[in-house]
């Protein structure tokens, strides 16, 4: 792992602080979206554990982190950032590095969330609710003739445009467990339904996990989740009624993926390899 000598520091204060829960946000010239975000996770309760937001930025230009009403939030032991390497020209390059990062500096690492730093958590007992998940020793999710630990958790999500809250959300469901019904969700999502778009957002998991994003132009993290569902279905639980965050779909790179038609050839492709996964 290229990890430069800007970060020294932070690597030593990932080491010495050591979380048990990391929630990693990638940034870029994020300064007009960001305290909502940051404020979500700071003001979070009933968390027991050690929680570190691990903040990658992205070389931004606009000096978000100088910005006077954050220095109180970014001064919290709980906000890190570190600088991620130059040249990244994907989104999963990023959000990989801070997977390896944390993976690699964290060693009582437990827990592996995303928040992306325009959207907000939902509920400011959110990280609690994931906490009891994966280390209450009274909580399994069964299948026939067995208890399971959770690995994989996802939730689903609201959405916001431009500030305003929309009627719709973003389901997490346990059909999504069954394939048939996986790829009837990503037949309709390829062709731009969307209330056909998974809750891809808010997967959660163990480090342990071999989880990485792959490299695809967008909807790179739909790809991860569809895999993961195709993969590790025995493994998830799935949390129909509690939503993890707020997504907005005011992003310039959501904006840019639809006019670019990079939106729907993405969409398809997912499709393709749910249709064909393990025939080979």
């Amino acid at each position: 792992m290229n990890i430069s000598p800007e970060n020294n520091k932070a690597i030593g204060y990932l080491r010495d602080y050591d979380p048990s829960i990391i929630v990693m946000m990638p940034a870029k010239n994020v300064k007009n979206v960001i305290t909502q975000s940051l404020l979500s996770l700071a003001n979070q309760v009933g968390v027991t554990r050690k929680m570190l937001v691990l903040i990658s930025d992205e070389h931004s230009q606009d000096n978000w982190e100088n910005d006077s009403n954050l220095k109180n939030i970014l001064s919290d032991k709980r906000f890190l950032i570190i600088k991620p390497p130059t040249g990244f020209n994907n989104v999963n390059q990023n959000r990989n590095f801070l997977i390896d990062v944390s993976k690699s500096y964290a060693k009582n690492l437990a827990i592996l969330l995303r928040l992306d730093a325009d959207d907000f958590l939902e509920e400011s007992n959110i990280i609690q609710s994931i906490e009891n998940y994966f280390f209450s020793s009274t909580f399994y999710f069964y299948k026939p003739d067995t208890r399971t630990a959770c690995h994989l958790l996802l939730m689903g999500n609201a959405l916001s445009c431009d500030g305003l809250k929309l009627n719709r959300i973003n389901c997490a469901s346990n059909r999504l467990k069954n394939n048939p019904s996986l790829l009837e969700q990503l037949d309709a999502m390829r062709y731009g339904s969307p209330e056909a778009e998974l809750p891809s957002c808010n997967l959660i998991w163990k480090p342990e996990m071999p989880i990485q994003y792959p490299a695809l132009k967008s909807a790179e993290d739909h790809l991860l989740l569809t895999h993961c569902l195709l993969t590790y279905k025995n493994r998830f639980y799935i949390e129909e009624e509690k939503l993890y965050a707020n997504y907005s779909l005011s992003g310039n790179m959501t904006a840019n993926n639809k006019r670019a038609e990079i939106y729907l050839q993405s969409r398809q492709f997912i499709f393709n390899y749910a249709a064909n996964y393990g025939q080979n």
